[in-house]
């Protein structure tokens, strides 16, 4: 049986679980226990897309690790960090964060960090050997919050008019 915290943190949005409650809320603050349960949703979807071979499991085990932590900041950035890489790997965590919205805003929100932020930032996260997870879901937010549509660098890759103009 769910308690109250628990099925509130289990409709928190993306926007919500990045940037977490809004100050004049933090009493009633369900963001960590959601980003567990979201990430709980990630570890038991992977043998289902990937079976049960060595890296899979290897994965899972990481993923309760993160799933784990002592709540404190870094530990929550590095679980938003978890998160955010999900969302660019697993089409199926891509399609729950963006179909599970009704509001249109909050779609939009999470259809463009999936399609136009992640692409850009998670190869530069990996680049650096992930060691900055705060310093990655800052950049995520200040790219889809700041520069919403702005094209980043070459991505998306444009096409060139067959003209070459």
């Amino acid at each position: 049986m769910d308690t109250e915290g628990e099925s509130d943190a289990q409709h928190l949005g993306l926007r919500h679980l990045i940037l977490g409650a809004p100050l004049s809320d933090r009493e009633h603050d369900h963001t960590v226990a959601s980003v567990r349960a979201h990430l709980e949703g990630v570890r038991e979807l992977l043998p289902r897309v990937y079976g049960t071979t060595p890296a899979s499991t290897q994965a899972v085990a990481e993923l309760k690790h993160i799933a784990n932590l002592e709540e404190g900041a870094a530990e929550l950035a590095c679980m938003r960090a978890a998160l955010l890489f999900a969302m660019h790997r697993e089409l199926e965590v891509k399609r729950h964060f963006i179909e599970q919205e009704t509001d249109a805003d909050e779609a939009a929100f999470a259809r463009d960090m999936s399609n136009r932020v992640l692409p850009f930032l998670v190869p530069r996260f990996f680049k650096h050997s992930c060691q900055a997870p705060e310093a990655f879901v800052t950049a995520c937010l200040v790219m889809n919050e700041m520069w919403v549509g702005e094209q980043l660098g070459n991505w998306p890759r444009t096409t060139m008019p067959p003209d070459g103009s």
